[in-house]
């Protein structure tokens, strides 16, 4: 049994029943780790961004 708080207790602090218990997990799970995914790719884009901006203003610059 998986519970995702400490009171083992549902989401919105209600109780878990049987259809809530495998259905909304997995469906906050896929929508976290996709939010995630998201945010990782954004990140590392920016950063790629900065690493090329800066290689160009060093190049323009010397």
């Amino acid at each position: 049994m998986t519970t995702l708080s400490p009171e083992g207790r549902g989401y919105h602090g209600l109780p878990r029943t049987p259809s809530s218990d495998t259905a909304l997990p997995v469906l906050e799970s896929n929508l976290l780790s996709l939010t995630i995914v998201k945010f990782h790719y954004r990140a590392r884009y920016l950063e790629m961004l900065y690493i090329v901006s800066l290689k160009l203003g060093r190049q323009s610059g010397s």
